[in-house]
This record gives C-alpha cells, sequence and structure tokens, in this order.
C-alpha cells in the first residue's frame, strides 16, 4: 500500500527476505535427497543449483534461469529447484512459466507455504486477482486466521481496488494478532485516506513503529548471543528434516530404495 516504501517496496522485500529463508530450510530437503541418490552414477544437478541460486542473487535472471531449468531436469523432486526456477521466471515476466514452476515446487513441498504465497504474488502482479484470491484461499483454509495470510489477501484486495475487503482482512488479521506490524501499517494506510480517519491512523502507525522497536530489540539480543542463535537454526533444522519426510519418502521409491 503507500506510504513508506509503498506496496511495490514492502512486497519486493517479502520476496526477497521469503525467498532466502527458503533457501535455508530447502536445503534440509536437497541434502537429504542427495544422500539417497549417491548411488545413482550420475550428475545430480547441485553444481547448476548453487549456480542457478546465485544468479538470482545477483539479479542475472536469465543465467539463473538456464542453471535451474538444468537443475529442476536432473532433480525432479527438488523443490528448490522448482521455486527458485518460478522465481527468475516471474522476474523475467515469464508469468505462465513461472506459475508452472511454482505450482510444481508447491506441491512437492508439501506444507511449507512459500511457494504457494510466490504464486499468489505473480498472480497479482500480472493482475488476475481471481487467481491470486484462489491461491490465498487456499493458504487460508490451510493456516485459518494468519495475520501473514491475511495481509496477503488485504494486499490483493486493495491493489484489486477493493478497499472495503481489504479493510475487513486487515480487521482480522489483527483480532487475530493486535501486534503484527504489517497489518498495523497498511490498516493506517486504509484509515488515513477515509473522512475523520486521521486520529486512527495516526494511532495504527504509531504501534507501527512500537513493532519495529521491538523486533530491533530482539535482533540486537540474538546478535550478542550467538549460541542462542545456533540453537534456534538447529531447531530450525530439525522441523526441516520433518516436514522433509513425505518429500523424501518420494525419493526413496523414484530411486528404488522402498
Amino acid at each position: 500500500m503507500e506510504g513508506s516504501g509503498g506496496s511495490e517496496g514492502w512486497s519486493t522485500r517479502m520476496t526477497e527476505i521469503s525467498g532466502r529463508v527458503f533457501y535455508v530450510w530447502a536445503a534440509a530437503v536437497a541434502g537429504a535427497a542427495t544422500v539417497l541418490l549417491q548411488g545413482c552414477r550420475r550428475d545430480r544437478g547441485e553444481t547448476d543449483l548453487a549456480a542457478g541460486m546465485a544468479a538470482l542473487e545477483e539479479q542475472a535472471y536469465e543465467s539463473a534461469v538456464q542453471h535451474l531449468e538444468r537443475a529442476a531436469k536432473k532433480q525432479p523432486v527438488s523443490a528448490s529447484a522448482y521455486c527458485n526456477l518460478g522465481i527468475a521466471y516471474w522476474k523475467l515476466g515469464r508469468i505462465e512459466r513461472a506459475v508452472s514452476s511454482l505450482t510444481v515446487a508447491a506441491d512437492l513441498i508439501g506444507p511449507d507455504p512459500l511457494p504457494l504465497e510466490l504464486l499468489a504474488q505473480v498472480y497479482a502482479d500480472a493482475r488476475r486477482w481471481e487467481e491470486a484470491r484462489d491461491v490465498l484461499d487456499r493458504l487460508s483454509n490451510g493456516m485459518p486466521d494468519t495475520p501473514r495470510i491475511l495481509t496477503w489477501q488485504a494486499l490483493v484486495e486493495y491493489r484489486a481496488g477493493e478497499t472495503s475487503a481489504a479493510r475487513d482482512f486487515l480487521k482480522r488479521a489483527l483480532v487475530a494478532d493486535p501486534t503484527y506490524g504489517p497489518a498495523l501499517y497498511d490498516m493506517a494506510v486504509l484509515y488515513k485516506d477515509l473522512p475523520g480517519g486521521r486520529p486512527t491512523a495516526e494511532t495504527l502507525f504509531e504501534k507501527y513503529l512500537e513493532y519495529f522497536a521491538t523486533f530491533r530489540e530482539k535482533r540486537a539480543g540474538l546478535e550478542a548471543d550467538p549460541d542462542r542463535v545456533e540453537q534456534i537454526l538447529q531447531d530450525g533444522a530439525r522441523r526441516a528434516r520433518e516436514l522433509a519426510k513425505p518429500v523424501l519418502a518420494r525419493v526413496r521409491q523414484a530411486v528404488g530404495l522402498t
């Protein structure tokens, strides 16, 4: 939405951040799959996957597509390859290919919402509102009353010109979590444009600033406690392995290890 950074800036930052998060834990899936496939005498695509992800970081999207297409061909059960390939296609404006790749990634990764969140954003950027809504409804059904998903739904409605629907989604997000920063900011933007809404907008924006002040304090605390950071990473890796089990079962079946 409008304001400091605007909707496009906010969406771009979310994509960049969430993409990097995906790289971190999807590596657990790819790494475990690599172990299972070590007996196969063939190039498994790890080099192309790493090169494609590096090209994405450098915004060299054509190069990223070339590497990631090869990685996906060699690793047909790699959610990371398909998700990152979808991002590269999206950045190049190849919408249908982005949709196809992200859909495959979503099917492979199971409960992780990132590929579907990216898919919704691809549809929204293409102004394909109904398809964006359908994807977000699917996410919402699996993650009811999740502030992040509700705020995504609000953003799509706002960009589609449905400000009343956007406000309803933001109200639900703030009922679920009254301190959720993105919903506070977006609701402040909506109230700012309403007759007599400026006092409410100012109150919401103050709460939004408090949210980020708390976030900065937590970040400073983590930076001062590297042991806690390591524990958080280990816990995340453990959860990633649990989420990877259904995918790895399909890998075992594909390579004849069942």
